[in-house]
């Protein structure tokens, strides 16, 4: 996911304010709330549902002026106060160094035979009466093309034929499927 940048700042967020009374609620608390009257060409505030439905793009415009003025813990701390559903867009390198990922051992680190030592996530949920584990590492690429096709019915000398024309990829030591 790419971040918006507003104003020349980066933002990063996901906020669900659907709620009747959650947009008000966010300008009041971003200290402007000469903009809660602000009328549609509805005749209506943007506070009403079907209004912001209808003006999506100046809701977006509103609430991007009002959220570059914070860092996204500030809102945070806001939207939980005013039990606004919320939560940061995170970059890779920060979710990779999450602690509550590390403490629940999110991420696996497993050695593959081609691409060396990987670090990929773990199953995310888990159940006791029918416990799931990773039994097989990612595929090399082709590496299940012949099995696929001759799943479907493709005869092997046609699989052969599409190997030998470059249109189906096989890993070096791939063995025939017969």
């Amino acid at each position: 996911m790419k971040c918006k940048r507003l104003f020349g700042k980066r933002t990063c967020g996901s906020v669900i304010a659907e709620t009747p009374g959650y947009p008000s609620q966010i300008i009041e608390r971003s200290g402007n709330t000469f903009l809660i009257p602000q009328p549609s060409p509805y005749g209506q505030t943007l506070f009403i549902q079907r209004a912001r439905s209808r003006n999506i793009d100046e809701v977006y415009r509103l609430a991007g002026e009002q959220l570059v003025n914070r860092t996204t813990a500030e809102w945070i701390k806001v939207f939980d106060t005013l039990e606004i559903p919320a939560g940061p867009v995170n970059s890779l390198e920060q979710v990779m160094n999450d602690p509550h990922l590390d403490a629940i051992g999110f991420f696996r680190h497993m050695q593959h035979p081609t691409e060396g030592e990987i670090v990929m996530p773990d199953i995310p949920v888990q159940f006791a009466a029918a416990p799931a584990t990773i039994d097989r590492l990612p595929p090399r690429l082709g590496e299940h093309g012949r099995e696929i096709l001759s799943e479907i019915g493709l005869p092997p000398e046609d699989i052969d034929a599409l190997a030998k024309s470059g249109a189906l990829v096989l890993p070096a030591d791939a063995e025939p499927v017969r």
